[in-house]
């Protein structure tokens, strides 16, 4: 007997029952929930108290929000701070504000979006039908190459 595990997201749950029929009724879905603000929060408490930097309430708070339920992107704010800071070389003693927006930017420098748009220019299966075209100055493109292009002029 062959047992396996298979994670997907949300969005994504039954799709290894449309690649393989014989998985209808075998599977168990377990649904996990998006991580908490106080709990990204005590990423960054734990993570800088270990380190004994002092960093105030809200800038924990606002880190949190960035992090936009991610764990992953909770720790990765917080290295960037330290990264910034060079608190591997030198003595930090506290998290200035000033340092936040700094580190939300190098902190989205530094990831890899290749996949992300691609994902995001795919769209959902099609399910051998058309796509409605819209019709630009450069030519017609559905509406996820539409949602592309919109976030490149005006970037979040």
């Amino acid at each position: 007997m062959f047992k396996a595990i298979i994670i997907s997201l949300p969005h994504r749950a039954d799709d290894a029952i449309r690649k393989n029929a014989d998985l209808q009724g075998r599977l168990s879905l377990i649904n996990i929930q998006p991580w908490q603000l106080n709990e990204l929060e005590g990423i960054a408490r734990l993570g800088f108290e270990k380190l004994a930097i002092s960093i105030d309430e809200t800038l924990i708070e606002r880190i949190a929000v960035e992090s936009l339920t991610s764990p992953q992107l909770m720790q990765y704010i917080c290295l960037s701070i330290c990264t910034l800071l060079d608190a591997d070389e030198k003595e930090v003693k506290e998290i200035p504000e000033t340092i936040l927006e700094t580190a939300f930017k190098f902190t989205t420098m530094n990831f890899e979006y290749r996949d992300v748009v691609k994902v995001l220019k795919d769209g959902p299966y099609t399910r051998g039908r058309e796509r409605k075209q819209y019709q630009l100055a450069e030519g017609h493109v559905d509406l996820y190459n539409l949602i592309i292009q919109a976030i490149a002029i005006a970037p979040h």
